[in-house]
């Protein structure tokens, strides 16, 4: 079968002009994007996902030990590009979000090589600058699942690589470049995993069974190698350090039997949902039957790109359950790019044959409708006081602004005037016993460690009468002098576990043995009596 270049160069003008008509789009709409991204550079920080990052990366420098000293539900590899980064230039917010940005070309970029693979090009614009628009929403934090994602689509271009090289150590390095995908989220690889070792499964069981090849072996046996070596080398380090069980308490049984019931949001109703949130959910659920549509249609794609395709619609599948787990807008944005790769390179491949103009020009069609929600929030024009960061004398957040800017920078203002360098501190919530969230950048912003392994707040989790005591005999333990304690997120609950009440024991340790220092705006800072 031809390739899209070959058939480029054998088709009339009036079908190049078509071809780059759409490629041109595709490269505004990748430029567009990427200026609509750059501008939440100083939207209000993510105290939660965001303080994450920055605190847990921040604990690494310091020499805190992921797990046996703080809590965290992913593994520590987005952490530890974060500390490395905040070695070379510096811990502060801006660090960070150059970081996501990078993430967001990264994925656009990837896309955009894999439907050129799909297609026969070097390149998609098309794709790239439809994936590019879809994220560009969820701003410029460098979430640890858009890192995993951008690492399985690199995971996706070595596979495609190792196999037109077809030596061992390609093969060999394409499975380190899967395995290292479990470094940043060990779901996104477990799931993924498992769908594609069951297609592979089924191929090969055909190919022994029918036509009695097992050729496939030694080439599954060198990839194997390597998604092995990428887990031995980072996994039982993790384990040995952090310690194993208390490891997989914090990455599995913890999350399975206490966070997801707290966490969990079902499917909207269709009629009230955001157009950007629908649309993100109808992206992803219909990412594997591109797939499958894909692989029916042979004269759409070449032969050489069944690799390339097989991955990513495995990929397709194994997102869904991050998207169904918790339908909010981040978690289903999160997962559209299988989903928007495969339908721009489909859509591009369609064009070339006249029976399948009409289906193209549905696709273009329905995906613009669904585009449009993504970037209207970025049509609208940004009030000047946008562009003024709130910190401007602040190093660590100097790039960000924030309703309670003035509050917050008393607060840290008088922790770091009441504590040494080093000197453990308490950040919670105002009500301990209902848990949302907290306010997990505050540690990094007042550069002072937590007193406590439990930093992180997850519902059903630290409002839990063991997990309260444990973390009292902690704050005991340091001594804590210093608390703050915040009601940004005290709240009625989500329709799911957070709603429900639990323990009292810390709000009843706080009036014990604490005073007040200074209270401003939502906050309380506390001092040990």
């Amino acid at each position: 079968m031809k390739t899209l270049v070959e058939r480029w160069r054998g088709a009339s003008w009036a079908d190049r002009a078509k071809w780059g008509l759409f490629e041109g789009l595709g490269l505004g709409l990748l430029l567009f994007a990427l200026r609509a991204t750059w501008a939440l550079w100083t939207e209000q920080p993510g105290m939660y996902d965001e303080g994450i990052l920055l605190t847990n990366a921040h604990l690494l420098l310091a020499g805190k030990v992921p797990y046996r000293d703080f809590y965290s539900n992913y593994p520590p590899g987005v952490f530890l590009v974060l500390a490395g980064l905040f070695k070379v230039f510096g811990a502060s917010i801006a660090v960070e979000r150059a970081f996501g940005l990078a993430t967001h070309v990264a994925l656009a970029l990837f896309s955009g090589r894999l439907a050129g693979r799909l297609l026969g090009t070097p390149f998609s614009f098309v794709a790239a600058g439809l994936v590019a628009t879809w994220l560009a929403w969820l701003g410029m934090t460098a979430f640890a699942w858009l890192v995993a994602l951008a690492a399985a689509l690199l995971a996706v271009e070595a596979c495609a690589w190792a196999a037109q090289k077809d030596t061992r150590l390609s093969l060999g390095a394409a499975g380190f470049a899967v395995g290292a995908v479990s470094w940043f989220r060990h779901d996104l690889f477990a799931y993924w995993a498992v769908v594609t070792v069951a297609l592979a499964a089924a191929l090969g069981l055909y190919a022994w069974r029918v036509r009695k090849d097992v050729t496939w072996l030694p080439r599954v046996l060198a990839f194997g190698a390597g998604v092995g070596v990428a887990l031995v080398v980072f996994w039982p380090v993790v384990f040995a350090r952090g310690g194993f069980m208390q490891t997989l308490n914090d990455l599995y049984f913890d999350q399975v039997r206490y966070v997801l019931p707290a966490r969990k949001l079902p499917l909207p109703n269709w009629q009230s949902a955001a157009v950007h949130l629908a649309g993100a959910i109808a992206v992803t659920l219909v990412g594997p039957f591109l797939a499958l549509a894909s692989a029916l249609l042979p004269k759409i794609f070449r032969a050489q790109s069944k690799l390339t395709l097989a991955l990513l619609g495995t990929l397709a599948v194994a997102v869904i359950p991050q998207m169904m787990g918790r339908t909010d807008e981040h978690h289903a944005l999160y997962t559209v790019t299988p989903a928007v790769t495969l339908g721009a390179a489909l859509a591009l491949g369609a064009l070339g044959w006249g029976r399948l103009r009409a289906l193209a020009w549905i696709c273009a069609v329905g995906g613009l409708g669904l585009l449009f929600g993504p970037v209207r929030g970025h049509l609208t024009p940004k009030p000047p006081e946008h562009f003024t960061p709130a910190y401007p004398d602040w190093p660590r957040a100097s790039t960000v602004e924030d309703p309670e800017a003035g509050a917050r920078k008393q607060v840290v203002a008088l922790v770091q005037q009441l504590t040494q360098p080093g000197e453990p501190i308490y950040v919670g919530s105002l009500d301990h016993q209902t848990v949302f969230v907290n306010e997990m950048d505050l540690y990094f912003l007042a550069d002072r460690p937590g007193s406590t392994r439990y930093l992180q707040f997850d519902p059903n989790v630290v409002n839990r009468d063991d997990v309260q005591r444990t973390m009292i005999a902690e704050l005991e333990r340091a001594p804590t002098r210093v608390a703050i304690l915040s009601a940004r997120f005290n709240h009625a609950g989500e329709p799911n576990d957070s709603s429900k009440p639990g323990a009292t024991l810390l709000n009843e340790y706080f009036q014990a043995k604490f005073q007040l220092a200074l209270q401003v705006g939502p906050y309380w800072v506390l001092t040990r009596r």
